[in-house]
């Protein structure tokens, strides 16, 4: 049968031996992609709540006061890990009650977000943070302090997140729970 076409089985066995073994080496690595993703979301979701609280503070002037805190409402009760909200203070007499601008959902993928700053980070109007020492945010998954990431809020309202993972911004070593 010289017209014969088609793959013999040896040929069709080790084709499919050769796709099992990529397989079996991509789906660890894909993992490991899919956590470093969601890591990097979470963080840049803080930063851009620490630096919506900000520039609102700064807009609106006065003595308005704009804050990020955990929890659901501005109560600011709570674990951060569960959500945080954004909230600007206004100004008496205009109103007296915080505005919620934000609210941001809890984190996924089992991971924890502690903070040196208590429940809140308050910002003042001329973009100063309230914080009489510079906060540190750490966010941790299952891979421990190794793969932890962090970002820092400094005295002058800066926030910030750590270029290498597994260190803060002065290069010490992130420790998670």
């Amino acid at each position: 049968m010289k017209n014969a076409r088609g793959f013999t089985l040896l040929e069709l066995l080790t084709t499919l031996t050769v796709a099992a073994i990529l397989v079996g080496v991509a789906i660890p690595n894909f993992k490991i992609l899919i956590q470093n993703d969601r890591q990097a979301a979470q963080v840049n979701s803080l930063l851009t709540a620490l630096t919506l609280a900000r520039s609102e503070a700064i807009k609106r002037g006065g003595n308005t006061t704009a804050s990020v805190c955990a929890g659901t409402t501005t109560a600011c009760g709570g674990l951060w890990t569960n959500g945080w909200v954004v909230y600007y203070t206004p100004v008496p007499p205009a109103a007296t009650a915080p505005v919620l601008l934000r609210v941001y959902p809890a984190l996924s993928g089992n991971n924890t977000l502690k903070s040196s700053a208590g429940n809140a980070v308050t910002f003042q109007s001329n973009g100063m943070s309230t914080l009489a020492v510079a906060a540190t945010f750490t966010l941790c998954d299952s891979r421990g302090g190794a793969a932890a990431r962090a970002v820092n809020v400094s005295i002058a309202g800066r926030a910030e997140s750590s270029i290498t993972v597994g260190q803060d911004i002065d290069g010490t070593a992130l420790t998670c729970p």
